[in-house]
Order: C-alpha cells, then sequence, then structure tokens
C-alpha cells in the first residue's frame, strides 16, 4: 500500500498491490473447463471483483461506476443467491454455477467473516459440444460436474465440499451399466425425457427402437453365461458403432435395450438397425458358427402428450409382435 504525495507533499490518492489476488484471478482464469467458460467473483455486497469484463471488475471504486453490479444487473438471480448460497441458473450466455465461499477465516471475531459468491458460466455451445460425448455414452458429469467440481474446490478447507463431490462421482457412476457400459434403465428413460422435452419445443421427430435378443437364454443354458455376456456385450457394441452422435442408447435389463433417435426419419432408422444387426450377425458366426440375431419394434413421438410410458409401451408391443414371428419361423 502507497500515498503518492505531489511536490508540496499533498495526497494525491492510494495506491493498493494486491498481488495475492492477481494471484486468485489468474487461477480462476486457467482453472477452468473450458477456454471461453466466463468466471466472476462478487464480494458479499454483490460488487464485481471480477466481471464478465475488466470494465466492470471493482468498478465501484470508479468514479461514475458506484451503482454497477450484478446486484442490480441481476436483481432475481441475486436475491436467490444471497438465499440458497449454492446453485446454477440460466442466462443468454448458457448455464452459471455459483457458490458462496468464505476467503478469509478467523477466530477472533467470527461474526465479521464476509462472504464472497463465485460464479462458472458456460456457453450453450460448449453445452452443445459436451452433450455429444454425453450422448456416445461419456457420463454427463463431463457436462456439468466437472466445471462444477473445479468451482467447488475453489472453496478451502470445506470438507463438505469434498464430500459432496464423492457422492455426486458414486452418482454418475450409478448412470452407467457395468457390463456394457451404456446407460442403465434410470438414466435412459431420463434421457428420453430430456430428448421429447426438446423436440416439443423445437417441433421435431423423434423415434424408439425397442430391441431383445434372440435365443439368449439358449445359449446361457448350452455354452455358459459367460458366452451369453459375450452375446449381450456384442450387441452393446453393434449399436454403438452403429447409431449417430445424437442418439442414446440403453441397457435396460437382461437382454433388453432401447435406442433413442432424435430428428430420424423410418427409412434412416431402418438403415440404422440393419447395420446393427448385421454386426450382430458377424459376432456370432465368428464365435460360434450361428447367425445371432435380435428382434425389435419402434414407435415415433406423435404428438405433445405422447409420454415416456407411451413410447415405450408402442415400441414394446411391436417389438414382441416381431418376437413371436421370430419364434414361430426362427429362420
Amino acid at each position: 500500500m502507497a500515498v503518492p504525495v505531489d511536490r508540496d507533499g499533498d495526497r494525491l490518492g492510494l495506491v493498493v498491490l494486491n498481488y495475492k489476488g492477481d494471484a486468485i484471478f489468474k487461477m480462476m482464469e486457467s482453472e477452468h473447463a473450458h477456454s471461453n467458460d466466463d468466471v466472476i467473483l462478487l464480494n458479499q455486497e454483490g460488487y464485481y471483483l471480477k466481471g464478465f469484463s475488466y470494465s466492470v471488475t471493482f468498478g465501484f471504486d470508479i468514479q461514475g461506476q458506484e451503482g454497477r453490479g450484478f446486484f442490480k444487473d441481476h436483481p432475481l438471480v441475486w436475491d436467490r443467491m444471497k438465499t440458497s448460497g449454492t446453485g446454477k441458473y440460466e442466462s443468454e450466455r448458457g448455464w452459471v454455477y455459483y457458490k458462496e465461499m468464505q476467503p478469509i477465516k478467523t477466530q477472533v471475531n467470527p461474526s465479521s467473516l464476509r462472504s464472497w459468491f463465485i460464479l462458472i458460466s458456460i456457453q450453450q455451445k460448449e453445452i452443445k459440444e459436451e452433450l455429444k460425448h454425453l450422448i456416445l455414452g461419456l457420463q454427463i458429469g463431463n457436462v456439468i460436474l466437472v466445471p462444477l467440481f473445479i468451482l467447488l474446490g475453489w472453496t478451502l478447507g470445506d470438507y463438505q465440499i469434498k464430500n459432496k463431490y464423492y457422492k455426486l462421482t458414486l452418482e454418475n457412476q450409478a448412470r452407467v451399466d457395468a457390463l456394457t457400459g451404456l446407460f442403465n434403465r434410470r438414466y435412459a428413460n431420463e434421457l428420453l425425457q430430456y430428448n421429447i422435452d426438446l423436440i416439443s419445443r423445437q417441433n421435431g421427430n423423434l423415434s424408439l427402437v425397442y430391441i431383445d435378443l434372440n435365443n439368449l437364454k439358449f445359449v446361457n443354458d448350452t455354452y455358459g453365461h459367460e458366452m451369453g455376456d459375450l452375446m449381450i456385450k456384442s450387441a452393446a457394441k453393434a449399436m454403438m458403432k452403429s447409431v449417430r452422435k445424437t442418439d442414446v442408447i440403453g441397457r435396460m435389463g437382461g437382454d433388453e435395450f432401447m435406442i433413442v433417435l432424435p430428428d430420424c426419419t423410418i427409412s434412416k432408422l431402418q438403415e440404422i438397425m440393419g447395420r446393427i444387426e448385421r454386426r450382430f450377425e458377424e459376432v456370432g458366426r465368428a464365435e460360434l458358427g450361428q447367425s445371432w440375431s435380435m428382434s425389435w419394434g419402434f414407435s415415433q413421438w406423435t404428438k405433445e402428450d405422447d409420454t415416456v410410458t407411451d413410447l415405450v409401451d408402442r415400441a414394446d408391443n411391436a417389438m414382441y409382435r416381431h418376437k413371436k414371428i421370430f419364434k414361430e419361423d426362427p429362420k
């Protein structure tokens, strides 16, 4: 800290060099998950310690900008932040996550502790790019949880945050089927609902395929459950190699699978299923000298009141009709 003076010794102002604060800003700039993420730091009153631009950073100390602050730019969000402490909201920039933190802890006068708020804004284009990887089978934490964990990790000494990190990681792992690496039934249905909500807003279309492997019980009984597991994993790999990046695959239990295909015509759906069946047949011939096959049926989203249950039931019924035909004539 320094007080510059003129030649007559009159004070001109006050200069403060906050090198630790500068180190915090540099860390914030370098450690967020995406290069285009915006990181914001607010003081307890809602003023920008670090804003979207340098023009608002510490703007309340600049003459003429005393009233400029997050609390004024986003009054409703600021009220929610002061109440909840941790959460997220949607803005024109994308998703914004915030966390209240205490940069300095003292035992002298705990009531004098002052809180800061740290925020990370993830742009829409980054979200869309990450969702492509999500649909291929990566965990959804790459989209939401990783930036959030980085954000939470900046709160020093907060063991509750560490516990929450591990809890969310376990929940994330619980979304994936251990044998195939596909989404499990619960999470596949959640993604189906997400896609229904999305196309209903965009006036798009959606197809759903329900699949059941033929003769899995025979393979288990004849060749053992290891071969049966190989059959299930081979079907999953055939699906992953054949679908588009925007499609969602889930293992619904046993030898049943579901594929969600946004913006997919019937002819395109049949083309995709043809690739899946051919790849699955080839593995069966290579492993056991017999063509493995599957029964499947599909449904399409037709109206706004179509639910997850409606779509699944129609596809499931169509699949069982196909299954009945196969049992009557396996050829």
